[in-house]
């Protein structure tokens, strides 16, 4: 008997007590309106997943400076203090490290570049790089080959 009035004992407790559960979002979002003021947004992007060059075989990423997602939902990762770019398809799995681009058959490298560009036409796919050190623009497909090379007017 006095096992039974503990157990309802307890249960009745756990009732009165029990705290309900909320699942809310890790962070709020926010954006600034027309007074510059922040007022609550929701979230345009959530992490779900940390990118690491040394468990890709690559070593770290150093200082990258841009990224973009193409229309495959291929990734694409401007790792500029290594000067290269980095391309996963959309399991993020490893399709390219591309540090040596081919122009014209001499071999060209990036300089502390700073922004990529991906556009897509008649199927093709080039990826436009600031190449900034370089002082040059470079446009290559998914394989390093470079078809044109603007460089800085003078």
């Amino acid at each position: 008997m006095k096992r039974i009035a503990k157990l309802l004992l307890t249960s009745l407790l756990c009732v009165i007590f029990a705290v309900p559960a909320f699942a809310a979002p890790p962070m709020q979002g926010y954006i600034y309106n027309a007074d510059q003021v922040p007022v609550p947004s929701p979230m345009a992007y959530t992490f779900s997943r940390e990118l690491i060059g040394a468990d890709y075989g690559i070593g770290n990423f150093s200082e990258p400076q841009d990224m973009a997602v193409g229309k495959d939902n291929y990734l694409y990762i401007l790792d500029s203090g290594n000067n290269r770019l980095i391309i996963f398809d959309e399991e993020l799995n490893l399709r390219a490290n591309l540090d040596r681009f081919r122009y014209n058959g001499e071999t060209l490298t990036l300089n502390g570049p700073k922004g990529l560009y991906i556009y897509e036409y008649d199927g093709k796919k080039m990826i436009y790089i600031a190449d900034t050190e370089n002082q040059r623009i470079i446009r290559t497909d998914t394989k390093g080959n470079v078809d044109r090379v603007f460089n800085k007017p003078y």
